[in-house]
């Protein structure tokens, strides 16, 4: 089954036709072709392609991405593929692992059958499709949330990531409330000194990013109004309400999502430190303008990390389900018949709604069930001791 869920993914990267009908590795030509017109001396924001998409991410990513403009197009192809089939593999490798401090015995089908469930996702299928950075991104936290670095290290992926895509900054305050401000500091720090380095090589095109495009994202994604957007910001504009409701709604939903991932992370802190880590990946798919499919590893991570875990039925059950709708085809919301009513809110909105189930539900399945095994942040240290 596994060998087949690998070959299953693959194809998705590079035959055409096994997946969808989309372009192979069409995000990764867009992060070659605007690093080749910086090349040439033009600007990383003023490529587009025929359909308008535009290169997103902050000009270090430009730097950490620069090797694959000296690589033909097959090559860039298969390597990327490499690494984000690695990326994906790797990350349910830290859970089995963090998981087998609570089991006497290693289950391998067990962890076949996660690394399966994970590499068929739609999360995973589409990254591999698209060529995007989602599994090694997820993956360079993971390492560094679950105190897998030297101690002096720790948070130094974390800034990494950051500086690449802004989304992981979410672990900073993570870290914080955690209290691991050591790695809070050095998280900060890197994703400074990253930026400041991105700023010396690409001046005019930094200032650009932190000064202009990072405050018109939302004029330079195609419709960020579109159901194929899971954000909760995505949503609320999609509920029809005027301008100033939409800011006040979205406002009070991003508050209330906080409060309760902060009230888990701390009980989790004492219970559960590694779903509190796949928790707040899950806060920052809701919080983030624009989430698509390809950004949807956390909730499938949540998933499996219950399925290896847990040996009761109430939590492992509740990771196979959310593995298990996160199989969704993603032309899912073409299909649903154009028509108003409960059943097409749930169909449009499944992603989103699996994500809010992970942040809600399952800690509480963990916080008030069974007994601890952690105590404070010796989970963590526990982890770090695998290494």
């Amino acid at each position: 089954m596994l060998v087949i869920a690998c070959g299953y993914a693959l194809g998705w990267a590079l035959v055409p036709g096994i997946g969808t009908d989309d372009p192979l590795q069409y995000d990764l030509a867009i992060y070659r072709a605007a690093i080749g017109e910086s090349a040439a001396g033009h600007s990383l924001y003023d490529y587009a392609t025929g359909e308008g998409d535009v290169f997103n991410y902050p000009p270090f990513a430009a730097l950490i991405l620069w090797p694959l403009h000296w690589l033909g197009d097959r090559a860039a192809a298969l390597g990327w593929t490499a690494l984000t089939l690695a990326a994906a593999i790797w990350t349910v490798v830290l859970l089995y692992r963090a998981a087998q401090r609570h089991h006497q015995q290693r289950n391998f089908p067990l962890f076949a059958i996660a690394l399966s469930l994970v590499l068929v996702s739609s999360a995973h299928l589409s990254t591999q499709l698209w060529g995007q950075l989602g599994a090694l991104l997820t993956v360079l936290v993971l390492i560094d949330a679950l105190g897998r670095l030297p101690r002096p290290f720790g948070g130094a992926l974390v800034g990494l990531a950051a500086a690449v895509k802004l989304a992981p900054l979410m672990f900073i305050p993570y870290f914080l409330l955690t209290r691991r401000y050591r790695e809070a500091a050095t998280a900060s720090a890197v994703f400074a000194g990253a930026a400041l380095l991105a700023w010396g090589v690409f001046p005019s095109d930094s200032a650009r990013f932190w000064l202009s495009e990072t405050f018109r994202m939302r004029e330079r994604v195609w419709d960020i109004g579109d159901p194929a957007n899971q954000s909760l910001y995505s949503f609320v504009l999609r509920c029809g309400l005027g301008p100033t409701a939409t800011s006040l709604v979205f406002a009070a939903s991003a508050l209330a999502v906080l409060a309760v991932w902060a009230v888990w992370t701390r009980r989790l802190r004492t219970r559960d430190p590694v779903l509190a880590v796949l928790v707040t990946g899950c806060v920052w798919l809701l919080l983030e303008p624009v989430t698509w499919v390809h950004h949807l590893y956390w909730p499938v991570l949540a998933g499996a990390w219950l399925v290896l875990r847990y040996r009761d039925l109430p939590r492992r059950g509740a990771g196979v389900a959310v593995m298990l709708l996160m199989l969704r085809p993603m032309d899912w919301g073409d299909r649903v018949p154009d028509q108003n009513g409960l059943w097409q809110m749930l169909s449009v909105n499944s992603w989103l709604l699996v994500v809010m189930v992970t942040v809600t539900v399952l800690p509480a399945l963990v916080a008030f069930g069974g007994t601890s095994h952690g105590k404070g942040s010796s989970e963590i240290e526990a982890i770090r001791q695998l290494a």
